[in-house]
């Protein structure tokens, strides 16, 4: 999978098969990665039960170098907003 079939798709979270393309590892290292320890994959994850699905909006900013997260970006606009 490529970073701009990554950004056609229209669902919001990716599948561990999906991810694993992208980083050439297999699906289910990263599933176990992810529930080991998620901080060190360097993107956030969602853990369901036993379900693992990645944002995609956030692995694509990820792939494209930008370490910030939606949340510090929102906290950064509106910090300009409030004038500070």
């Amino acid at each position: 999978m490529t970073l701009d079939e990554l950004e056609a798709l229209e669902r919001e979270t990716l599948l561990p098969a999906e991810v694993a393309a992208v980083l050439g590892c297999n699906a289910y290292n990263f599933t176990l990665q992810a529930r080991e320890d998620a901080g060190r994959l360097g993107f956030p994850v969602c853990i369901i039960g036993n379900r693992v699905r990645t944002p995609r909006r956030a692995f694509i900013n990820w792939l494209k170098g930008d370490t910030k997260d939606e949340a510090e970006r929102g906290d950064q606009g509106a910090a300009k907003a409030a004038g500070a």
